[in-house]
């Protein structure tokens, strides 16, 4: 007896092909499919397990670390790497500029300018 896959899309019809594996109920490409979204869903909790250190220059840094070790053992493609990386990169920026303003805020806004006038010169 031959199964069909369980798959239903988004209108409610299921999937005409055979099951790959009895155990899946999938067919090959909906398998594939699923375990793709398993291993990105991994990949997206790896890189931002701890989100709350995207805050310091040192979670962004651990987050880097991580993302290298993603793309030496090839879980990961170097686009992609690449962008995280220029979000990484963007986040650092901010940072400076959000300590920038938080440590001017109790500063005093008013400045002394100093306007001496010039010699008069014949």
């Amino acid at each position: 007896m031959q199964l069909h896959c369980q798959h239903r899309t988004a209108s409610g019809r299921r999937c005409r092909m055979a099951v790959s594996e009895p155990d899946s109920r999938l067919c090959f490409r909906h398998a594939a499919d699923q375990k793709k979204d398993r291993d990105l869903t991994a990949l997206a909790a790896t890189l931002t397990g701890d989100a709350e250190g995207f805050n310091t220059p040192e979670g962004i840094n651990h987050s880097l670390g991580k993302l290298y070790k993603l793309l030496a053992d090839n879980k990961i493609s170097s686009r992609r790497a690449a962008v995280l990386a220029y979000i990484s990169n963007l986040l650092l920026r901010t940072l400076v500029v959000i300590d920038h303003r938080d440590k001017s805020e109790g500063e005093d806004e008013r400045q002394i300018i100093i306007d001496i006038p010039r010699p008069q010169r014949d």
